[in-house]
């Protein structure tokens, strides 16, 4: 093998590892950018739900609202006919750190499957709509009268035998 040869696999090898390093470094500050702007995105989760618990705070139909000290979780729960409710939980992780590697902010409901957002609108949305959801139908109502309401009288039928 020459001289000249080695020199080129030399400088194969390193303008290799050059650009591995390059790639590694991009892909480390791709993926801080990506972090900061989803905990921003988290962040107005936060802010929405905490506006939204405080004007749902002493709904009849609200079994619970609550967001962790660490702001790493919010949970909306709405009582159901009998002993049911309806859990609505965000995380900003998730829960059982399954895809570290996910930038989402990720959504566990009762008997549907893990859903993952990229952005905080969309969070927000599935939040408000699961409430709006919940309240439908369940407003105060009114005091019944003394008297039942008049019962619609069955269609006559007219035959002959």
């Amino acid at each position: 093998m020459s001289m000249s040869s080695d020199k080129d696999v030399l400088n194969q090898l390193d303008e290799t590892v050059s650009a591995i390093e390059r790639h590694r470094d991009w892909r480390a500050k791709q993926t801080a950018d990506e972090e900061g702007q989803l905990d921003q995105a988290w962040q107005s989760v936060i802010s929405a739900a905490k506006k939204l618990r405080e004007k749902l705070r002493g709904n009849p139909g609200l079994r619970y609202f609550s967001i962790a000290r660490d702001e790493s979780q919010v949970a909306v729960s709405f009582r159901q006919s009998g002993a049911g409710s309806n859990l609505l939980t965000l995380y900003r992780r998730h829960p059982e750190d399954k895809y570290p590697t996910t930038m989402a902010i990720w959504c566990r409901e009762e008997g549907r499957a893990d859903r993952r957002f990229t952005s905080g609108a969309e969070s927000v949305e599935c939040l408000v709509r699961h409430c709006a959801a919940n309240l439908v139908g369940k407003k105060a109502q009114p005091a019944a009268e003394t008297e039942p309401a008049p019962q619609p009288k069955p269609p006559s039928v007219d035959f002959e035998l």
